[in-house]
Order: structure tokens, then sequence, then C-alpha cells
């Protein structure tokens, strides 16, 4: 952080808003803003939006939003998969979340690559001459003036620049650097037992058609996304593993799996180098402050979700509607009162907070059945069965992870035919 004081910057450039992250919260706000003519420079650290591994599930709730802003035919004319049932192992068989329960134009998830999608975003703004997407540009310092945030110092490849806006939105994922440079600080809301691996395999003829798997094996649990050319595959390790399993080859680790899932054993086998996987170390935490004079954190940036739900990407999509309608009147006249900031953190919060707070309570849950050493009585067991067939059980968790308790809805920006896809 630092003072608003003469700077060797090559470039110095003025905007309403600047937002830190190209991912799906910062590029729709990009382009909400934009719709109602609010100068937005986005700045995005890489060249393009292509990274080994990214969220590509788009719930009810997102799919909405961008129905209402006039995307979701372009989004759906991408390569994607429709999902309307997710089915998860359990120890008594099998939970089945079936998306058909929702009232909703999209009843379904939709698995797009988040590349494309984001890609896809980044076009309909071009058509904006007030929107400005600066790739290769990483954030380093905020611009403060008597402890108001004024705009950043960025770098790219032609050298230093200084963004100066009437307000800085951190949408820079989970290991924000505008949330660090911020002081505002985060809590853990939970120590998960459990990280993520994540690897790609190569899509061939005669492969599942479905558009996500849940496949359990042994003590692993796998999830398969399948992408236009590939399978993007999160496999559960215990947290602090990944050390003693890099003493063997990978391949070695997933041979269970290959012997499970012969189509695809022999492409398990070609994982021969660590390099080619990641590992995501899973969190749950939240911002108690989403912002500052002069300053926003929305989507990851303000609150780490686990994978559970598949609602990260969807929250922050929530997030930027609800800031992108709240935002744009004070940006209009050149200062985001701070009030503002907070009652956007509060229409935020109760989603974020329920979510968090049911991704902690499966968490937990999970830990205790490894822990059982014996299974409950017969009796508990029926009971338990009933339970789970009530209809307002088997919608309770689809509507939380596909819309939220708060349906968030972007009216008046422009005429959409409502249709179901």
């Amino acid at each position: 952080m630092t003072e608003n004081t003469p700077s060797p910057a090559l470039e110095v450039l003025k905007t309403d808003c600047v937002i830190v992250g190209g991912g799906p919260g910062g590029m729709v706000l990009g382009y909400i803003l934009a719709l109602q003519g609010i100068e937005v420079t986005v700045l995005e650290a890489h060249q393009d939006f292509h990274r080994k591994f990214r969220g590509d599930t788009l719930q009810p709730s997102a799919l909405e939003i961008l129905r209402d802003i006039g995307l979701s035919d372009d989004v759906l004319a991408l390569p994607h998969k429709k999902i309307r049932e997710i089915v998860t192992p359990t120890d008594d068989g099998e939970q089945v979340l079936n998306y058909d329960v929702l009232r909703s134009d999209f009843p379904y998830v939709a698995v797009v690559s988040q590349p494309l999608f984001l890609e896809c975003v980044a076009k309909a703004c071009e058509v904006f001459p007030h929107f400005r997407l600066l790739r290769g540009t990483r954030a380093k310092e905020l611009i403060e003036q008597d402890n108001i945030v004024k705009g950043v110092r960025a770098r790219s490849a032609d050298g230093d620049i200084e963004v100066h806006a009437s307000l800085v939105v951190g949408a820079d994922g989970r290991f924000s650097m505008i949330r660090k440079l911020s002081g505002l600080p985060v809590h853990t809301l939970a120590d998960v037992p459990y990280d993520i691996l994540w690897f790609s395999l190569p899509y061939l003829e005669g492969d599942p058609q479905e558009g996500m798997i849940n496949l359990p094996v042994g003590d692993k649990f796998l999830v398969l996304f399948q992408r236009p050319s590939e399978w993007q595959i999160g496999c559960v390790i215990p947290k602090g593993s990944y050390q003693q399993l890099k003493e063997a080859p990978p391949y070695a680790y997933f041979e269970d799996v290959g012997r499970q899932e012969p189509v695809f054993a022999e492409r398990l086998r070609a994982l021969d180098d660590w390099k080619d996987l990641s590992l995501l170390s899973v969190k749950i935490e939240r911002a108690e402050t989403w912002y500052r004079e002069g300053l926003l954190l929305i989507g990851d940036a303000a609150h780490v979700m686990s994978p559970v739900g598949g609602v990260g990407i969807n929250l922050a999509i929530q997030d930027a509607a609800v800031a992108g309608m709240m935002l744009a009147k004070g940006l209009a006249k050149g200062h985001v009162d701070v009030r503002t900031l907070h009652n956007i953190q509060k229409k935020r919060m109760l989603d974020t907070r329920l979510i968090q707070m049911v991704q902690v309570m499966i968490q937990r849950a999970s830990l205790r059945a490894e822990k059982k050493t014996s299974s409950p009585p017969r009796w508990v067991k029926w009971i338990q069965n009933k339970i789970s067939q009530l209809s307002i059980v088997q919608w309770l968790p689809v509507r939380l992870f596909g819309i939220g308790v708060r349906r968030v809805k972007v009216r008046g920006l422009i005429d959409t035919q409502r249709r179901t896809s």
C-alpha cells in the first residue's frame, strides 16, 4: 500500500472502475458496468484465460444472470454438457440431486470450458468503447491517499502503469493480491482434511458421454469433467500427503482406478511426471469485511469455497451481478460511498455464510463417517432412508447450490426473451 506519490510509471490511465482479475466474477462485473455506460478497465495477469485447471460448472443461478444480461445464448452456443442429475455415492448407496425440481429456465448444471466462457464474455465486452481489458498486466500496489484507495499500480510486458479509478475491485481469486494489499483480515472457517489433485486426460471416441462423472475407487474419489478435447479430473487426497505420493510415479497411484475403469487404464499409465498434475489446497475462508473506502472484494477474493457443490464460480457471478447493479449510480457520479459497499456485502453475506456452513457440515460429516467402526441400527437406517425420500429434503440442496437462498436478478439493462434451453 502506498501513498499517491510521484511514480516512474510508464503510463497513467484514468477509469471509473478498475477490476483486478479477469475470472468469471471480474469479467461479468465489467460487462454489467459497461452495459450501464461505466468506464471499466479489467487487469488480467495472464495473456489469455487458459489455465491448467479451472472450474467449468455453471449452475442455474449463473445461467439466469447470463440470460438477464443477454449472454446466455452465446455461452450455451459453446461446446457444453447439461447435467440434470448429480449422483453422489454414500455409505448407504447413492444420493441423487435432481435439478428438474427447480423452477428455472435452466434446470441443469452446464459444464462449459471456463477459458471459452471467459473469451465469450470478453468478446461481448468489445462492443463497448469504454471497456478495456489489459491482458498480461499484474497488479502490484494500491494507490492510496488519506487511507482511501484511489487506484492500482500494475506491471505489464511494456512496463509499469498506474490506473486511477473511483473504485478498485479485487476479483483476483483465492490468493488475492488486492485482499492482501488491502489489509482486510481473512478467517479460516474449518480445517479441511483433504486436498485435490487436478490433471487431465485426452478425450477419446467411445468415452462416456456424461458431462460429469463421480468415480469412487477404493479409498479414492475422483470427479471427471468433460471438456471438448479432454477430461479434467480432480482426485481427493488426504491433506499433507502430496509429498509422500510423489515418491512414486503418478501412474502407480492410479493403478486401481485403471483396473476398475479399463477405458481409462492406458491413459492413466501415461501419467509419468508429477509436473502434469496440480495440487489444489482446499480451504473454506471468508474475509470479515469485503471493502474499504475505494475498494471492494468479490468472489474467491472475499470468500474461498470448497469444491463441494461446485458453487465457487456461481457465487462470484452472483456477487458481480449484485455489485454491478448497486455500484453504477455512484460510479457515474465519480464516487462510491462506503455505505453502498457495505450494502453489497450485506446482500451477499447470507448466501455466502449458509453455503459455507453447509460445506463445513458436509466436511465434518465425512470425517465422522471415516471414523465410524460400525453401522447404525436397522431402524435408524430405515428412518434416514424415509427422510431422504421427502420432497423437501431432495429439493433443499439443489435449491441452495443451484439458485441460492435468494434468487439474484438483473433487471432493466436489456430486453431479453426468456426461453428454455
